[in-house]
């Protein structure tokens, strides 16, 4: 449970920090630096979130409740001018990416995907 609670830490400390500007600089592998944003949907809902636990029986990681608990998906470090970036998927979202992807055993669903355009 500890782990939780500090991953949700670091997404508060992260979300405080964006009260002050929209963008954060971030240096790239190759030692450039780019302004990102980040954007924070509204939590699910118990609704949603009954849902998507009785669909094919899914489970939800403790961590991933927490987040949806408090944010129903995110869009990170994506460009401002070009876009990409990550996304941490909705219970929706994951919804529409698991029918998308019929390679995925039954119990497995994707909570993510990175498309970085810097």
């Amino acid at each position: 449970m500890e782990e939780v609670y500090n991953g949700m830490l670091a997404i508060e400390a992260l979300k405080k920090r964006l009260q002050t500007s929209p963008e954060i600089v971030v240096q790239l592998e190759s030692g450039h630096l780019e302004n990102v944003t980040f954007r924070f949907q509204e939590p699910a809902s118990r609704k949603e979130l009954h849902a998507f636990s009785e669909h094919k029986g899914w489970v939800l990681p403790p961590d991933y409740k927490a987040f949806l608990e408090r944010h129903n998906g995110a869009m990170l470090f994506t460009h401002p001018r070009n876009g990409g970036g990550m996304e941490l998927l909705s219970t929706e979202r994951i919804f529409l990416a698991n029918n998308a992807y019929d390679v995925l055993p039954d119990f497995a669903y994707p909570v993510g995907y990175a498309n970085f355009q810097f």
